[in-house]
């Protein structure tokens, strides 16, 4: 899933799904696996 898709599927923008998501990865949440094409976001520490 996009980030376009993902703002489109929440109800925001590109940009505070892009903005929202580096939190994550700043927290340890989430982290990205593959290339940018065809990888994908992986939750590390879900709690």
């Amino acid at each position: 899933m996009t980030r376009k898709e993902m703002g489109d599927k929440l109800g925001c923008s590109e940009a505070t799904v892009k903005r929202e998501l580096q939190k994550l990865i700043e927290k340890g949440v989430v982290k990205r696996v593959g290339s940018n094409k065809k990888g994908e976001w992986i939750l590390v520490n879900f709690k």
